[in-house]
């Protein structure tokens, strides 16, 4: 049993789980409920603690588990704003769709963030073009003209819409080890063996588990994306995630088109990839 702050802080950093690795009355419950009475008892007032562990909960989908770790942490660090995106996307998990975009609302609002590829601010404007354009996308999939008109109307009065452009590609990601990283490259672009995957996306929140780029015009021709996963700590399983693209954000041609992910956590270095073509999102790894 760790007992100092920095045995807990090893302890935790040690959990080696994944979203492959079994749920209900295994050691995945029982470590993470260890793990949170140790945090409890040991640190309650441990920032990191409680993040790690609310990141942990949220890659097994735990969300409700996670959204109490996150609150806890929002109290500890209350000038962090990510947190609230971090709540956001737990609140998200188990449906409460409308408290997810309200969180994620809060923090897309700042001055300046309209523009700006920075901080927690222009993170929150990614998800929450991604949110509200899955759930247009939802209603018009139920045929549910009267809310696809509520969201739609939402997207333009809250004064947070058309951040996208005309297209967003976005890569999420829970696990707090993945570190995912996302690349791009444009119709035409030269071959770099610098870059030989693309242009690294300029938004970049981490923290949170999320890259993303927007472009302002679409060029004709085929996109590559590449999904990698750094040098770092291996671990088992696989790590989740999610590749999102947004075209023409609340505009007649607006298509969300989105794609699982799942890179091998023991590996050294691994990449994912795919090609935007023709308004398809197509995986080229075989």
């Amino acid at each position: 049993m760790p007992k100092s702050h920095e045995d807990i802080q090893s302890f935790i950093a040690r959990m080696d789980l994944t979203s492959e690795a079994p749920r209900e009355g295994t050691w995945v419950i029982k470590g993470l409920s260890g793990v949170d009475n140790i945090v409890v008892e040991f640190a309650p007032f441990d920032p990191w603690g409680r993040r790690r562990l609310g990141d942990l909960y949220r890659a097994h989908k735990f969300y409700e588990d996670a959204y109490r770790e996150y609150q806890v942490l929002g109290w500890l660090v209350p000038q962090d704003e990510s947190v609230l995106l971090l709540l956001a996307d737990s609140a998200a998990g188990v449906g409460r769709s409308d408290e997810a975009l309200r969180l994620t609302g809060r923090v897309a609002e700042a001055v300046g963030a309209r523009t700006g590829d920075r901080g927690a601010s222009a993170w929150a404007r990614v998800l929450y073009a991604l949110r509200l354009a899955r759930l247009r996308r939802d209603a018009q999939q139920k045929g549910d003209k009267n809310l696809l008109g509520q969201l739609q109307m939402r997207g333009r009065s809250d004064g947070l819409s058309g951040y996208a452009g005309k297209l967003l590609v976005a890569v999420a990601w829970a696990h707090p080890d993945a570190n995912l990283q996302l690349y791009l490259s444009p119709p035409g672009r030269e071959f770099d063996k610098a870059n030989p995957d693309g242009e690294r996306a300029a938004i970049r929140g981490g923290g949170i588990g999320l890259e993303a780029q927007r472009y302002d015009r679409v060029e004709a021709g085929d996109w590559q994306l590449v999904v990698r996963k750094p040098q770092g700590p291996q671990g088992q399983g696989r790590y989740s995630g999610e590749v999102s693209i947004l075209i023409d954000e609340g505009g007649p041609g607006e298509s969300l088109l989105t794609a699982p992910i799942a890179i091998p956590a023991d590996a050294e270095t691994q990449a994912v990839r795919f090609t935007l073509s023709g308004g398809r999102l197509i995986p080229q790894n075989k």
